[in-house]
């Protein structure tokens, strides 16, 4: 595993994991307020502490990311018959919905990132192609 793809992971596993254990823990409509609350406080701080530029595209990746929390939150609200009997079970469900969480996050983001980079590329230089060094840095790290 490279560095780059472990630091990505890095990058995205608290998002997962946030949606992950308020999808599993609390009812789907206080899990989605939960998953919303952190991803603002985080937004914030990056906004404010951090001067995350204000500009469409860092806007747009932000209101990604909480697409990803929230899909992630609503696959590890679902509970299938088999996961509520014994505590491995639910172990195994858990461990599911993490690498499950996980792959949807890649396809939100791998989707995402073909979105935005071929509006960019429409508006400045009126192609329609995907061939920004961005969408092919996604694609590099999502098959690596």
């Amino acid at each position: 595993m490279t560095t780059e793809v472990l630091f990505g992971l890095i990058l995205l596993e608290p998002f997962v994991c946030l949606g992950i254990i308020a999808g599993a823990t609390l009812p789907r409509r206080r899990a989605i307020v939960t998953a919303t609350t952190v991803w603002l406080a985080n937004q914030f701080c990056g906004y404010t502490l951090h001067n995350y530029p204000r500009t469409f595209n860092c806007l747009a990746w932000g209101l990604v990311l909480l697409a990803g929390t929230l899909l992630v939150t609503l696959l590890s609200g679902y509970k299938p018959l088999f996961s509520q009997g014994a505590l491995a079970h639910h172990y195994f469900r858990l461990t599911g919905t993490f690498i499950g969480g996980l792959i949807l996050f890649e396809f939100v983001i791998l989707g995402a990132g073909f979105l935005l980079e071929n509006r960019k590329n429409r508006k400045v230089t009126g192609s329609n192609g995907f061939c920004s060094a961005s969408t092919s840095t996604l694609v590099r790290y999502w098959l690596d």
